[in-house]
């Protein structure tokens, strides 16, 4: 099976970047770099009917994309996806919606572990999607509230581990070590 490539140019303070994931994709690089961008850019892309679907169900409206992209990347990135911007998942563009779409499936792909995980934790307990502030990412109050549920519901069945040879490390930020990203 081909790497899935996620292909990003002009978001944010991301250049261009081309980053194929395999079974095991590690990005490396310092803070702010743009490696949790990249990876909430692939769990948008994948994730888009869930993503929706969990801002409506808790009551998140918006009136148009920077309204969106504030809602799932925080306020502080309301105009980091401009005209622009090129998001590309494969061979297909991943495009804002330009009006709030009626969902679709609502089980997502990607399980996201954010680098703001020490965040979702207050008093011993996640912190509920809706008690965060709006500067918190989707992906971080997802998981929050994902994490808040296998706690007060059980973990269920548990899986087993997969291990695989096509493994990928890149290195984000400062002179680039990869041709394929610049931050």
């Amino acid at each position: 099976m081909a790497a899935l490539v996620l292909k990003v140019s002009r978001f944010a303070h991301v250049r261009d970047a081309s980053i194929p994931f395999g079974d095991l994709t590690i990005l490396v690089g310092p803070q702010a770099t743009g490696k949790s961008l990249l990876l909430q850019l692939l769990k948008f892309g994948l994730d888009r009917p869930e993503i929706l679907a969990t801002l409506k169900r808790y009551g998140f409206t918006w009136q148009g994309p920077s309204d969106l992209v504030a809602l799932f990347f925080g306020d502080g990135y309301r105009e980091a996806w401009t005209d622009k911007t090129l998001v590309m998942l494969g061979k297909k563009s991943v495009e804002l919606p330009q009006r709030r779409p009626s969902p679709g499936a609502k089980e997502g792909k990607v399980f996201y572990i954010p680098a703001h995980r020490t965040l979702a934790i207050a008093d011993g307990w996640p912190l509920q999607f809706q008690q965060y502030s709006p500067d918190t990412p989707f992906v971080a109050r997802l998981y929050s509230e994902q994490v808040l549920g296998l706690t007060t519901k059980g973990l269920g069945r548990m899986g087993s581990a997969v291990h695989s040879r096509r493994n990928s490390v890149f290195v984000l930020g400062g002179e680039p070590q990869d041709h394929r990203v610049h931050c």
